[in-house]
Formats: C-alpha cells, sequence, structure tokens
C-alpha cells in the first residue's frame, strides 16, 4: 500500500473510533472533547480530500493514460522492433555499395538507414500529436528521439554507425520505459 493509503485507513479508523467506540483513551490534553473534536474534524477532511484526488484526479488521468497507451502503442512497438534490425548492422563493415539483406530483399544500407529515419519521425511525428496529453518524462524521450544529431543516414565510417546503433539503442529503451509507465 501506498503512504496515502495507510493514512486514509488511519482516518477512517479514527472516525470509527470517536463515533462509535464508548471506549476513550486518556487524554494528555486539558479539553479532551474538543481535541477529539479537531481531530474528527480533520479526519473527515482528509477522506473527503483523498475522495475529491480519486474521482476528480486520479480515474481521469488512469482513463487518459489508457487512451494514450492505445493511440502511441504501434509507433512504439515499430520504434522497439528496429532495435533488432539495427544491431545486426552493428558488426559488419561498410563500403559504398555494402547492401543488407531486409525482409528477404536486398538493399543498399543506406536506403535502409534513409528509409528507417522517415519511418521515425513519422512515427515520431505521429506521437507528438497528442503531445499535449502526453507525460512529461514520455514527451521528453519523443523530443530528444526527434532531435538527436546521430539520425542521419549517410555515414562515413563504422564508428559513426555504432554511434547510432547505441543513441538509438539507448533513446528506444527509455521510450519504451516510460511507455510502460502509462
Amino acid at each position: 500500500m501506498r503512504k496515502i493509503d495507510y493514512c486514509l485507513l488511519m482516518s477512517i479508523m479514527l472516525v470509527i473510533w470517536i463515533d462509535y467506540i464508548p471506549y476513550k483513551l486518556p487524554s494528555l490534553v486539558e479539553n479532551p472533547e474538543k481535541f477529539e473534536y479537531v481531530m474528527y474534524n480533520l479526519s473527515l477532511a482528509y477522506v473527503a480530500g483523498y475522495m475529491f484526488y480519486y474521482i476528480n484526479m486520479y480515474l481521469p488521468e488512469r482513463r487518459n493514460s489508457e487512451v494514450i497507451k492505445r493511440i502511441i502503442n504501434n509507433d512504439v512497438v515499430f520504434i522497439i522492433g528496429k532495435k533488432k534490425q539495427l544491431n545486426g548492422l552493428k558488426n559488419i563493415d561498410i563500403d559504398g555499395k555494402f547492401e543488407i539483406s531486409v525482409s528477404g530483399k536486398n538493399i543498399f544500407i543506406g536506403e535502409f538507414l534513409s528509409k528507417l529515419h522517415l519511418d521515425l519521425h513519422n512515427n515520431l511525428d505521429s506521437i507528438l500529436i497528442i503531445k499535449e496529453r502526453l507525460p512529461t518524462g514520455l514527451l521528453k524521450w519523443v523530443l530528444l528521439f526527434k532531435k538527436h544529431p546521430y539520425f542521419k543516414s549517410d555515414f562515413i565510417n563504422l564508428k559513426e554507425l555504432d554511434r547510432y546503433i547505441e543513441s538509438y539503442n539507448l533513446l528506444s529503451t527509455e521510450l519504451y520505459n516510460e511507455f510502460k509507465k502509462l
């Protein structure tokens, strides 16, 4: 249980104790009736505040996160799914005519990366359509992913491609972790 739930249970028990149990503990204050009255009212206020929070904040936020999950699920799955293909490129030698096999077709690595770059930005733009409704953490990683300087499709050497792949892995993992929190 969370801390707020313990406080809620304690407040409910205190209200029940004061209202329904005839046994009263000896008080350390001069006017125990006034002290009980104050504690009773504070407990009722806490219970009312908790119900207000639950109905007006928690439930709508939970519904909002479920809607967001359904809307951006395919985009996040695409971004995570490309990690495997990119990790397959990690330990290969690159030259100007290097071809890779994608879905049974041989294509140049430059074509593959430029198509990946275009698809990635289309998916990120699709997520950003609802940026007003996205949680702050998820929005942060989407924007970092969108503006990252390594995401280019023409690589001069293997070191740049490895940095690209590592950046993609890091950002897509963090994006997925924030998505799971929804």
